[in-house]
């Protein structure tokens, strides 16, 4: 989280030349789990003298992470470990306001984890009046990536998740970023 929040406020503040009026965070799973932490601007108990920590101006979650209790409780035990007792200030869905930023969801309706995560998200920034937009595809479990058939991972951890409809999420959310004002029409 400190670093996330760092490199924000150098892409912000820092003297480096690039335009810094339209700053997001994307994050899948974990890093979705954490974007949600960054944009919500949760002030995390384990952080220390973190007053006011900066936001994106709009985030894109894959399949990502809304409420720690929407996993099994094994599976929050397992992420969480001794941190379990601060599960709720861990679930960036509890400290939506209207001050978060616009949102582009997607997950796939087979990901057992991200369809109730993306359905969260989508409730509470709409109840806040956030401007959100939900993509659930058909087809897709968790970790699928990009869905366009790119290998990624690493440490001997090589996935391929292609599906040609569920890779059409990208310019789903190109033309969000579009509505939004993010990239020029």
């Amino acid at each position: 989280m400190r670093d996330a929040r760092s490199g924000l406020d150098y892409i912000r503040n820092g003297d480096h030349g690039l335009d810094t009026r339209g700053v997001g965070v994307i994050g899948s799973s974990a890093g979705g789990h954490l974007a949600g932490l960054l944009m919500t601007g949760t002030v995390l108990s384990t952080e220390d003298g973190v007053a006011d920590p900066p936001r994106p101006d709009f985030a894109i979650l894959a399949y990502a992470l809304a409420d720690v209790g929407l996993l099994p409780p094994e599976a929050a035990e397992g992420l969480l470990g001794e941190l379990i007792s601060i599960k709720d200030e861990l679930s960036p869905s509890k400290h939506v306001d209207s001050t978060v930023c616009p949102t582009f969801v997607w997950t796939a309706a087979q990901d057992p984890v991200g369809l109730p995560n993306a359905l969260e998200w989508a409730r509470v920034l709409a109840e806040a009046e956030v401007p959100v937009e939900l993509h659930v595809y058909p087809r897709g479990g968790h970790g699928i990536g990009l869905a366009d058939g790119v290998e990624y991972g690493g440490q001997g951890h090589v996935f391929i998740a292609h599906n040609a409809h569920t890779a059409t999420w990208t310019d789903a959310c190109e033309a969000w970023l579009r509505h939004e004002g993010v990239l020029d029409t």
